[in-house]
């Protein structure tokens, strides 16, 4: 008999064979033994999902979000933050699912500005207690680094770029340490900047890949009617160039 199932996609919630195959196990009567893990993007969230869900022994989560608010919508074309966000919180607040849930951050140049202040989000302003919590051994954030197509890969960035990322991560790590977050959380959120660094300084592929970067990312902006300055204004002299 079955104990766990994890389920991928495509987008495993929108999938409604998976809606039927919960329904089965719950009319089984062996869903309260049965733990369910899921990688997702949280677009959406059926109402009568949640309500099975609550019928399982565990609903395990991770979030594809990399970041929030205009940088999400930016990276998450055409996915809305404010909605994905309500999704977050119903499941949060949800007192009769037993849920563990992570933010599963991929860091791309999109983004790798903006990482700590959504840390910093995650842990001052959402609410989401059940996401990343401070007992657990990630409390800010699961992050993973963005390697191919290497034109999305953070050592792109000319070394400009690359030094102001560090002077940012260490004005976070002095915010972090004199906040009043656990020991674990502060250790974990000075751990990710630190990892972060580590990585994109190890290598430079911006003389190959980095104008085809621009290039792809001027092109997406025009078929998005988007700009990637109103999400990371340190790119200025690099698209204007």
């Amino acid at each position: 008999k079955a104990k766990k199932l994890y389920i991928v996609g495509g987008e495993p919630l929108i999938i409604a064979e998976h809606q039927e195959s919960l329904e089965k196990l719950v009319a089984s009567g062996n869903a309260g033994e049965i733990q369910l893990e899921y990688n997702t993007n949280l677009t959406m969230v059926p109402n009568r999902l949640v309500h099975l869900w609550e019928q399982f022994k565990q609903i395990r989560i991770g979030v594809s979000i990399d970041g929030c608010n205009d940088v999400f919508d930016y990276q998450r074309t055409p996915a809305k933050f404010p909605a994905v966000y309500k999704h977050m919180k119903t499941l949060n607040d949800n007192p009769t699912i037993n849920l563990k849930a992570w933010f599963a951050f991929t860091v791309t140049p999109m983004n790798v500005y903006h990482m700590p202040e959504f840390m910093k989000w995650k842990l001052e302003e959402s609410g989401l207690d059940k996401f990343n919590p401070h007992h657990s051994p990630r409390p800010t954030i699961t992050q993973h680094m963005c390697h191919s197509p290497k034109y999305y890969n953070i050592k792109v960035l000319p070394e400009k770029n690359k030094q102001e990322v560090v002077k940012l991560y260490e004005e976070y790590k002095d915010w972090v340490n004199a906040s009043d977050h656990p020991k674990k959380t502060k250790k974990h959120f000075c751990t990710v900047l630190d990892s972060t660094v580590r990585f994109m300084l190890s290598e430079d592929y911006s003389k190959e890949w980095l104008d085809e970067f621009v290039k792809i990312t001027k092109a997406l902006d025009e078929a998005r009617d988007q700009n990637i300055l109103d999400i990371v204004p340190q790119y200025k002299d690099l698209f204007d160039a």
